[in-house]
């Protein structure tokens, strides 16, 4: 069954759910007062997760160009207060989010400042707290973020020189400042391909379901809170990039009470979260009708319902269109009239087909002449050793002499 299964099955009337934070949408009216607040928002997290769609297959790795393209399509033509955001581009000024006592735990202070640990770097964005986090102490900032109310956290940011300061400040000249803008986001962007790159390298390695959503949840967490982007960090990473991942590796997508919640609390109270987010996609799909986060669907104006309804065919159709081929070791049997030379689970499949130099982890390589090879004077040998080397799970040969 095709990845996409339970997207496929969810009710179009509440795709706006797997955006809109739970802990609003009675207040929101489902998505009507999202929109309110920046127009736009909502067709854009649409194009959005449409853009996700037509980029589904991550079997080659999850990439930074890909983020920068989501998160132009997330942003493009939404009408937000915040005059620094600029759909696609890469953050280049210090930021911060805040931490609140209410939300932020123990544990998350904790992770942080390890997290942190030898980057040089200030963690927070206070006089007095603006240390690294070699200086400081979680318990220490746990009572004073209580005693305040919040401490604002500072998401990672170069040391610069006073001249680069300046220079991004618009005090000197343009080609100064744009030369320490365009330093500041190439340093942005290697922070955030190291993030990926493990993301890359752990989801090879893990042993069952439970590491794969470790895998898929750190990521995202450690995505949010380097805040590489002005603005949208949430939608792209939270609430798109996730299910995204989610659903490429065979999880269910969440319905989460609140996106923010990855940089607010620690690792494993975050995969916590996602677990209950799942299991309210579970829910809403033998019962749509059924009451989430205080709100059901049956209690948003009809006008309300038809109108987004209208606004999402374009995701609808391009979710209903999604298709996947499947192979497995008995197809493929049956399809070259073949045989397997090793033994081989009646459970193995493919994540793809591989042709002409073309490998991918997880792909059938389908069908590699040797006997062409061979008429060009080719060590078949070797250039079969060359293809198994390549992370692939299986290769289609046409000459058994070779095995």
């Amino acid at each position: 069954m095709s990845k996409l299964k339970y997207l496929k099955q969810f009710d179009q009337s509440q795709y706006w759910r797997f955006f809109v934070d739970g802990r609003f949408q009675k207040k929101y009216d489902g998505w009507v007062g999202y929109e309110a607040g920046e127009r736009g928002s909502i067709q854009a997290l649409l194009n959005g997760f449409s853009f996700m769609i037509d980029n589904f297959d991550i079997s080659g790795g999850l990439r930074a160009t890909y983020l920068r393209e989501l998160h132009k399509i997330t942003l493009l033509n939404v009408e937000t207060s915040n005059l620094k955001s600029s759909p696609g581009d890469i953050r280049y000024l210090n930021s911060g989010l805040p931490f609140f006592a209410n939300t932020t735990t123990i544990e998350h202070l904790h992770e942080v400042l390890q997290m942190r640990s030898g980057d040089g770097t200030a963690v927070f964005n206070s006089q007095k707290w603006g240390k690294i986090a070699e200086e400081l102490d979680a318990d220490e900032i746990f009572k004073v973020m209580h005693k305040d109310k919040k401490i604002n956290y500072r998401n990672w940011y170069p040391n610069l020189d006073k001249q680069q300061q300046d220079a991004i400040l618009g005090k000197l000249t343009l080609h100064e400042f744009y030369d320490a803008k365009h330093t500041v986001q190439m340093m942005m962007i290697a922070r955030m391909e190291d993030i990926l790159n493990r993301y890359n390298k752990n989801i090879k390695l893990v042993k069952n379901n439970e590491e794969k959503l470790e895998v898929v949840c750190l990521v995202s967490r450690e995505l949010e809170l380097l805040h590489p982007f002005p603005d949208g960090n949430s939608r792209v990473f939270s609430c798109i990039t996730l299910n995204h991942l989610l659903l490429f590796n065979g999880f269910h997508p969440v319905l989460l009470e609140n996106p923010n919640n990855d940089n607010e609390i620690s690792f494993s109270q975050w995969t916590e979260e996602v677990k209950k987010g799942m299991e309210r996609t579970k829910e809403i799909l033998k019962e749509p009708s059924k009451s989430f986060f205080n709100y059901s669907i049956d209690e948003m104006k009809k006008e309300d319902q038809e109108k987004f309804l209208e606004m999402s065919q374009g995701l609808k159709s391009k979710i209903d269109a999604y298709k996947e081929i499947y192979l497995d070791a008995k197809k493929v049997q049956k399809y070259t009239n073949g045989k397997w030379l090793n033994d081989v689970s009646k459970n193995l499949t493919f994540s793809g087909v591989g042709t002409y130099g073309t490998y991918s982890d997880g792909n059938i390589y389908f069908t590699m002449s040797l006997k062409d090879a061979e008429a060009n004077n080719q060590d078949a040998v070797k250039e079969l050793k060359k293809v198994l080397q390549k992370d692939i799970k299986a290769v289609v040969i046409d000459d058994m002499k070779y095995f």
